[in-house]
């Protein structure tokens, strides 16, 4: 691999902590790195002695791919560090979704430094390396070394690799106005450079009370909005504290918020992930020494979907406390059957949408009612104005399919108020297309080619160009129909 293609590694650390550190500590383990051809390594040891040295730190952190800071009291005592240093990571950070690693070193009081109280700082668990790990600090050392190689080895790492939808993007962000809505995992450093012609992009680790309150509401939790608004609070927004909460309350008889009232105090050690921790925490405390904890645990050893054949091997012999002595005494699929009814009370109204309107396109229709009416039922709950009318077009579908037009008339009419009332144009669209089929089905001629008229005006204004081939479609069995009703 050419140096250029390479990722690029940049340390920071305090020179009062070169030796023991830096030299002796970590340097190695990413030199085994570097030396393997996975990353280029950086340090301010590489400029030359007579050389302009912030100046070519400045040229180094505009390059990085990872910056690793090596975190103690001298560091964070070090005006260049501190002030020079890492405003310009976290700027890279912001801007280009540059990875930052801080690594503690020595315990100290890095809590009151804002940008390192929200960071997730390595060893986990508040730990340092050379307190903690006394002895063992090539254990920490090789973590930190293991995690680069994992993010760079990631096939999804930094870029998307697929270059059509590469070139797409770039084109849609440089050359077209309208809206673009991508959601992923990680942040489009390749998008970053069009940032300035209108391209956003939005962490989501974090939601306001109001949507936090929603994504409960999805969950089938109950009580007041206050309520849940409270408890969003509680957990501090955090948007995996608050999905963990769902499905923790919805597992409890009358699917109350009061109920997360149960949960453990949040440790401030765990930060910035006490808050979902604490949610962990209740549910191994309500399975208690179980199969199904156990079972978990298991899941938890893997970094990636684990196979059938993985989790066989992990319940033979020998028994290992927590993981698979109680599987071993039976209770295997008693364990998958609990946690999959733990997963289906909380599923979302948005996969009860998709399974309906898969089981419809099937032929189930006993199932697709099912799932629809759950679909219907769990967005009004949730107030998710801008679905419902999807869910109510395939639910109008279904009752058309099983001859009940009076049932597919008031879902259509819903679908139709709610698009009028916030301006979905196109669902608006789908559902005159809607009314089209319903008029067709019971005779009303004359009525299917009004709703065909406003469905084909509002596909050339917003240039729906998808609906073109049911438009014609429809065109011709309303023109067919138009022709049998002026036969004699």
């Amino acid at each position: 691999m050419p140096e250029s293609a390479k990722p690029s590694v940049f340390v920071s650390y305090s020179h009062a902590d070169e030796d023991d550190c830096w030299k002796k500590g970590l340097k190695p383990h990413l030199g085994l790195l570097e030396k393997a051809g996975r990353i280029t390594l950086w340090d301010d040891r590489k400029i030359d002695p007579g050389g302009k040295w912030h100046e070519e730190i400045q040229e180094a952190l505009d390059r990085p791919s990872i910056a690793v800071c090596l975190i103690t009291a001298n560091y964070l005592d070090s005006d260049f560090c501190v002030k020079e240093e890492i405003p310009h990571i976290l700027e890279r950070y912001e801007r280009d979704g540059l990875i930052f690693l801080p690594l503690l070193l020595r315990q100290c009081t890095w809590r009151a430094f804002e940008w390192l109280s929200e960071t997730q700082m390595l060893p986990r668990d508040a730990r340092s390396v050379l307190e903690d790990f006394q002895g063992r600090e090539s254990v920490a050392f090789a973590e930190i070394g293991n995690q680069i190689l994992s993010i760079v080895d990631d096939p999804d790492y930094e870029e998307l690799r697929d270059p059509a939808l590469k070139t797409l993007l770039e084109k849609l962000a440089r050359d077209k106005p309208g809206l673009c809505l991508i959601t992923t995992r990680e942040r489009l450093t390749d998008l970053a450079e069009n940032e300035p012609h209108g391209v956003v992009q939005h962490g989501l680790d974090q939601v306001s009370r109001e949507a936090g309150r929603a994504l409960l509401r999805v969950g089938g939790v109950r009580g007041s909005d206050a309520e849940l608004e409270a408890v969003v609070g509680t957990v501090g927004g955090h948007a995996l504290a608050v999905n963990l909460l769902a499905t923790y309350v919805a597992d409890t008889e009358g699917r109350r918020i009061d109920a997360a009232g149960e949960l453990p105090e949040p440790d401030p050690a765990h930060e910035p992930h006490a808050q979902p921790r604490r949610v962990i925490e209740g549910w191994a405390r309500r399975l208690g020494p179980s199969p199904e904890l156990e079972l978990l645990h298991q899941l938890g050893l893997f970094d990636r979907p684990a196979s059938g054949a993985e989790l066989e091997a992990l319940r033979r012999p020998p028994p290992v406390q927590g993981i698979n002595r109680r599987l071993q005494a039976g209770g295997y699929q008693q364990a998958v059957a609990r946690l999959r009814v733990v997963a289906k009370v909380s599923r979302h109204p948005l996969h009860h949408l998709s399974l309906g309107s898969a089981h419809l396109q099937r032929g189930d229709r006993a199932s697709a009612e099912l799932h629809l009416r759950q679909a219907v039922d769990g967005l009004r709950r949730a107030g998710g104005q801008e679905f419902i009318p999807r869910a109510l077009l395939a639910r109008a579908e279904l009752h058309l399919a099983t001859g009940d037009p009076d049932r597919a008339r008031a879902d259509l009419d819903e679908s139709l108020t709610l698009c009028t009332r916030i301006g979905l144009r196109l669902l608006e669209a789908d559902t005159w297309l809607g009314f089209t089929r319903l008029h067709l089905a019971t005779g009303a001629v004359d009525d299917a080619r009004t709703a065909l008229g406003r469905a084909s005006a509002i596909i050339e204004e917003t240039g729906y160009n998808r609906r073109l081939a049911e438009l014609a479609e429809l065109e011709a069995r309303v023109a067919a129909a138009e022709g049998g009703k002026g036969s004699p």
